[in-house]
This record gives structure tokens, sequence and C-alpha cells, in this order.
């Protein structure tokens, strides 16, 4: 029986929301809070979306709002769904107000399995803490691929606490994981905040649940007219795409020709891949948030008017015509893409994607000094590249081999890091905190100490085996153990 719960903040998730519950309650493990809040103990707490909760549990989270209104303003959803066709946007919603978990099968991935932690604002935190006496997981923080807060023009920071299904379940209250001396890093590129406030406006913005107009259409109808056609319907995507990375480059990676191509053929709905093009375009975010099927065909009526009269032939016969044209062009261009390249161009597209793919590969191997697992297809997804075109690629083939690793080999890797995190810290340090902090099974320790290749990190990993702890340097210091550096 619940018999407190928390106010939900502005900008808050749900997930922590239910972390703050958690902590105010003295529950002694996870399992029993989730006996209370969750139809099935065995949940795994879904921390940007929501799960199936108690009839006890939804009257409480519904108290001030109802859930639609819940999942609208307390979860991802703006991020993933905004741009999905009508019909899948409120398929999705749906799913999510029922909580029968296929919302997973309709939103627009963002992400493609890659390894993420919630974020915040150092800053925001210190705000929170004077306001409200304790800081919390903000929403906009963990937008995909957002670099900044622009309420302060800072650099947002990583927690220990991933964005995964795969990981312990668990709640973990931001008052605890942000740490209370953590000093903001100011971003003194201008473009960048403006950027980062673009997306989080658009984030921020209400989601137009009847809106039907493909964004890809409406962006193609917005374009200036010099990288259109003599038809001004056909787009010069070589110079458009040219123009756009000369526009990007101070602000983020550009995106990938074949990737860029889907957002205007209306193949793509990546909220962040999206806002990137619409802000390159110069497109203000009450028009994007909310674009007209009127803004979107005023071109192409304007055209149709004009074949019209030139043959002498009806306004809706020269429409149909059109429209049947161009959905057969959209059909067949995506047909010759999957095709790939004539093989007399492989060789120059493994020199051209060559250094990319180096720094690709070496960005995943080790992302802010964590470790991270290479494979083909993970490089391949943030590439943009279509699955399995690398094969037809030997040296970026070569290269990419040169880091794959077996699942002991990557996971001695993550011990390393992790006891050089501990000791440089001076946190204390056990077999069990290093599993919580690894996401570690049980014996997945001893199964890759072997592969531990500094010999100072096996001695210690040897030692919390055999049960014993540490209290960062000083314990390190007293074995003779020297902090291991990166």
């Amino acid at each position: 029986m619940i018999s407190f719960f928390p106010e939900i903040h502005e900008d808050e998730l749900l997930y922590s929301q239910l972390c703050r519950y958690y902590q105010r309650t003295g529950y002694t493990r996870f399992i029993f809070a989730a006996d209370d809040l969750y139809l099935r103990r065995t949940v795994r707490p879904a921390i940007e979306w929501v799960n199936a909760f108690t009839p006890d549990a939804m009257e409480h989270i519904t108290k001030h709002m109802d859930f639609e209104t819940i999942i609208l303003q307390h979860t991802m959803f703006p991020a993933y769904a905004r741009f999905l066709s009508k019909e899948r946007r409120a398929r999705a919603l749906h799913s999510l107000c029922i909580c029968d978990g296929n919302y997973y099968n309709l939103i627009a991935s963002q992400n493609a399995k890659q390894e993420r932690f919630l974020r915040y604002c150092p800053a925001c935190a210190a705000e929170d803490r004077k306001i409200y006496g304790e800081t919390y997981w903000h929403r906009s923080h963990q937008v995909s691929h957002m670099r900044v807060c622009p309420e302060h023009g800072c650099y947002l920071r990583e927690s220990t606490v991933p964005i995964r299904s795969s990981a312990s379940p668990g709640f973990y209250p931001a008052e605890t994981e942000v740490p209370l001396d953590m000093e903001a890093e100011p971003c003194h590129n201008g473009m960048l905040i403006e950027f980062s406030r673009y997306v989080l406006d658009i984030f921020r913005a209400p989601v137009d649940m009847e809106g039907d107009v493909p964004v890809g259409s409406y962006l193609h109808s917005m374009l200036d007219g010099k990288y259109l056609g003599a038809s001004g319907v056909k787009a010069n995507i070589t110079e458009l795409y040219g123009d756009y990375q000369i526009f990007i480059k101070n602000i983020c990676e550009a995106i990938q020709l074949e990737a860029f191509k889907k957002i205007y053929n209306n193949y793509s709905f990546n909220h962040f891949r999206i806002c990137q093009v619409a802000f390159f375009q110069g497109i203000p975010v009450e028009n994007l948030v909310k674009h007209s099927a009127a803004v979107t065909s005023t071109a192409m009526e304007e055209f149709y008017k004009e074949l019209a009269m030139r043959f002498g032939i009806g306004y809706s016969t020269i429409q149909d015509i059109g429209e049947a044209v161009i959905t057969k062009y959209r059909t067949l261009g995506r047909l010759s893409r999957k095709s790939g390249p004539k093989q007399r161009e492989w060789a120059a597209l493994d020199e051209k994607y060559l250094p990319d793919i180096e720094k690709t590969v070496n960005r995943i191997y080790c992302h802010n000094g964590k470790p991270g697992r290479v494979s083909v297809n993970r490089v391949e997804r943030e590439m943009g590249l279509p699955s399995k075109q690398m094969q037809n690629m030997p040296k970026c083939m070569r290269y990419v081999k040169e880091h794959l690793e077996t699942q002991n080999e990557y996971r001695a890797r993550q011990v390393t890091w992790a006891v050089a995190v501990f000791l440089r810290e001076g946190r204390y340090l056990s077999r069990n905190k290093l599993n919580h902090f690894l996401y570690f099974r049980k014996n997945d320790l001893d199964a890759c100490i072997s592969y531990i290749t500094d010999p100072d990190v096996k001695r210690i990993a040897k030692c919390l085996i055999a049960g014993e702890t540490f209290q960062g340097g000083s314990d390190a210091q007293s074995r003779q153990f020297s902090p291991v550096e990166l």
C-alpha cells in the first residue's frame, strides 16, 4: 500500500519521480518497491518510457494529470514519435497508455543499441537543490545526442546509470548519482548552444497528433530555389548536401549522404537528424513542429496548375498523375539505393570511407575514456552505411576486425577502466561494487580475469574475488598497487 508519493517536477522523467519515491520511503531492496509499483515484480523499469503499474501506483501517478499527459510531458515520447506518420504516432501513444509494450515496435529508433547513460547539467542540479532541496533526472537532458544545456551554456555530463533494457533493474535517484561538487564546464561554441536550444525547443513543443504531412516532404517544399531543378520538383542533392556539411561541421558530426537522402524521401524519422536539416534550412521551430499541408503543397500546386494550363488538362487529373509519378520515383529510388554501388566503385569507396571508419572505430573503442565494444554492425550503423556494405570494402573491414574482441576481452578492458576510476576518485571498491558498476553477472569477473593485461589490475581483481575490499588509493598504495592510467 502506497501511503506517500512525491509530486512530479517540471521537465522530470516519470522514472525520476519513481526514484525519488523509492529513496524517500526507505525500501531496503528494489524488489520490494517493484511489488508496490509494478504488476510484475520482475520488471525492468523503462527509464525513458512507462511500465504496467499497479492500480494503487497508477492512482498516485495520475493524481494531478491524466496518464496520456504524463506520457507526452514526462517521457521521451516527443523525441521518438513526433515525426512519425499520424497513424503510427497514434498507435504508439495508445500502446504506451495501455502499457502493452508494443510501443517499442512503433517508435523510431534513435540510437540503434548505442550504449547511453543518463545525463545531467551540474548548473541545473545546483539550482534544483536550491529550489527543491534535491535534484532529479531532467527529461530534456536525455534527448538523443544532446551535448549542451542551452539554459546555462555548459556541457552535459554522463552519470553511471545506463539507459538500456539489459541493465540490472533498479532505481537510481539523481540526488545520489549527481556529485554535489561537480563544476559546470562552459561551452564556448555559440552555434552549438544555439542549435541545442533549437533542438530543445522542438522537443518541448506540444506534439501535433493530428498532422499527417510527412516531414521530409515539408523540408523538401521549404528548400531554397537554388537547390531545385528546372521542374521545381527534384532537388540537387549533391549541392544541398555539400552546403549542409559546411554549415554543420562546427556543430556536430554530419549525417552520412545516404541517411541525408532518406530524410527528404520520408524514410527517416530520426528526431536529431531532422532537427539538423531543419536548422540548416533556417526553419522556425513553430513551423517545424506544426507544418501544415497547405505550406507543404504550395510549390507542387503551382506546378500542377501550370501544367494543367499548358496542356489543357483538368487540374485534378494532373495532380493524380503527378502524385503517382512521385510515389513511383521514390520507390524506384529506394530500391536502387539498396542495390548498392557498382563493382568498379568499391575500391574508391574503400579509400573514401577508411578515414571515417578509423575515427568511428576509435570513438567506439574508447569514448570519453569509457571502453566500448566494436562490431561490424555497430560501425555500419554509426556511419549510416547499408547493412553488409563493408564486406565489399576490404581495407575498412580489416581495420574493424583488428579491433574486434571476445566478450571476456571486452570485460577485461571494462575492469581495467573501472578500477582506475575507483582508485583515482578514492571510492570504496569491492567485488559487489565493481559488478554493480559494470553490470556484471556473478561470474563475469572470474571469466575475464585471465584477459586482464595490466598486472596491478589483475592483482586487485584477484583480491576482490577473494573477498578483500579497498578504499580508493590508500589501500592500493599499502598493497603497492599503482593507480591505473588509461
